[in-house]
């Protein structure tokens, strides 16, 4: 065995710990944010809150346990293949939930925005209505 493995397969139950807390990490964010998802669509934007503190702290963890087997490519390749498989698995369904998210994040925004527009231009026509009005009655009553 050489060193690179050595080193890899000394480190292997502390990698394969790490390979199955992130594992769980990603398989709570999918969760969350399906959940948030749900929320968005529903335009239930209140809701989302209570969800933000755990996503930002899994996404967190996601972050760091990521980084820690990205520094050491040797260690996850000593993690045994069926353990790398549902890693490979679970990161991908939260790629695609995060995607999902994301459309829906953009969605939700675009929303308000043009709700915002709408109200801003309703203002605008109501004091433009106001001025014609006083206007008028400046008019006539000179």
């Amino acid at each position: 065995m050489d060193s690179e493995n050595q080193r890899a397969g000394s480190d292997f139950p502390a990698t394969s710990a790490t390979v199955r807390d992130l594992i769980a990490v990603c398989g709570s964010l999918v969760h969350v944010m399906s959940r948030e998802t749900e929320l968005l669509r529903a335009m239930k934007t209140l809701e989302i809150r209570d969800l933000q503190e755990n996503k930002v702290t899994l996404a967190l963890s996601y972050g760091q346990q990521v980084e820690q087997l990205a520094s050491d490519p040797a260690r996850l390749r000593a993690v045994e293949p069926i353990l790398r498989d549902e890693l490979k698995s679970a990161m991908g369904r939260l790629q695609t939930v995060g995607k999902d998210n994301e459309r829906a994040l953009r969605a939700c925004r675009e929303a308000n925005a043009r709700v915002i527009h709408a109200i801003a231009e309703a203002v605008a026509e109501a004091v433009e209505g106001l001025a014609d009005a006083k206007a008028e009655a400046a008019g006539a009553a000179g």
